[in-house]
């Protein structure tokens, strides 16, 4: 999946039109457009964008999004107050981006060429280059763990670049193509879907859940993604980027199997870390001869220990490895 994203009159619409141009197969993914008022969320619109009406992942990963996710980051906190994904949503997003194997690019020409054709159209703003300047600062910090590209398309190496992006697309479509396959098969997961060093398995989904996505809405998902970013910044970013999430319920008959074959679908090796969120978790993975490491459920400690959220972080990091319980979160012990 290519992400094009960048402030306005940077080119980003034409390169748009030049990479569907240029490879046919690529479709332009959809996203319905926020309406104040509406009892959907910005976030819960991307996730939506991110999943396939017809279930084929394999066809919506070889697609290309015209602003995701940088977009509503670098606006909401230029001209409101901030983003508007909750916690929650935005690992979500996280998780299904890491799953596409997506990749990023910047729209970002010079200052003078911005403002060059700038006043040759109605605005509702003078000055374009302040966008410009958060695209850049804060680009490959928004998809850190991605990879990331910056474009400018009136330098001479454009033409050279924007072959080189459909080049480099088209391998990493391919070479994922077999664990998307069976990502459509079970589409029950999200995030790394090679050979993850972490996987989290929770219970049951939501029953507040709008999509098919674990721990992306409701009390439990809020608490597990507010402590994971509230860890150590760079140890966030490793647990985040190299992470698969699933439930062990999968509201079939075949549950056990299914989390079976959905591990194994994953090559985990001696490296990665399997960690159960609840005692039906563990009792699953424990009934599938799965090792790993269990720790409470996140709604049950939220209920019961939401002063000690501190100490849930650090039963996570210890899980995840020995040695990184020892790393404080941000926040501490909250009282």
């Amino acid at each position: 999946m290519i992400i094009i994203e960048g402030g306005d009159n940077c080119g980003k619409s034409t390169l748009v039109d030049q990479c569907l141009a240029a490879d046919p197969d690529l479709r332009l993914l959809h996203r319905d457009r926020y309406k104040q008022g509406s009892e959907q969320t910005i976030g819960l619109i991307h996730l939506q964008a991110l999943l396939p009406a017809d279930g084929d992942r394999v066809k919506h990963a070889y697609g290309l999004a015209d602003r995701f996710l940088a977009s509503e980051i670098v606006y909401g906190d230029l001209f409101r107050d901030g983003h508007k994904f909750s916690p929650a949503e935005l690992l979500g997003i996280i998780g299904l981006l890491h799953a596409y194997d997506a990749m990023a690019v910047n729209c970002c020409p010079p200052n003078k060429i911005i403002k060059s054709t700038w006043t040759q159209r109605s605005q509702l703003y003078d000055d374009p280059t302040t966008i410009a300047a958060a695209y850049r600062q804060r680009f490959d910090n928004i998809f850190r763990g991605f990879p990331t590209y910056r474009y400018d398309w009136s330098a001479n190496s454009a033409r050279p670049k924007l072959k080189f992006y459909m080049k480099e697309h088209k391998r990493r479509m391919e070479y994922n193509r077999s664990a998307l396959s069976w990502w459509s098969a079970m589409p029950y997961g999200v995030g790394t879907l090679h050979r993850p060093r972490i996987i989290l398995v929770g219970e049951s989904p939501s029953p507040m859940a709008q999509v098919p996505v674990p721990f992306t809405a409701g009390p439990a998902g809020e608490f597990l993604a507010e402590t994971l970013f509230n860890i150590e910044k760079s140890l966030a970013r490793m647990i985040t980027h190299s992470m698969f999430i699933t439930n062990a319920v999968k509201g079939t008959e075949q549950d056990a199997a299914i989390l079976r074959e959905e591990l194994k679908s994953l090559q985990m090796d001696h490296l990665t870390r399997v960690v159960a969120l609840g005692k039906e978790a563990d009792e699953m993975l424990y009934y599938i001869n799965v090792p790993h490491r269990s720790i409470p459920h996140p709604m049950f400690w939220k209920r019961f220990h939401y002063n000690e959220r501190g100490e849930y972080a650090r039963m996570l990091l210890e899980a995840i490895h020995p040695y990184t319980g020892t790393i404080a979160p941000r926040w501490g012990a909250v009282a």
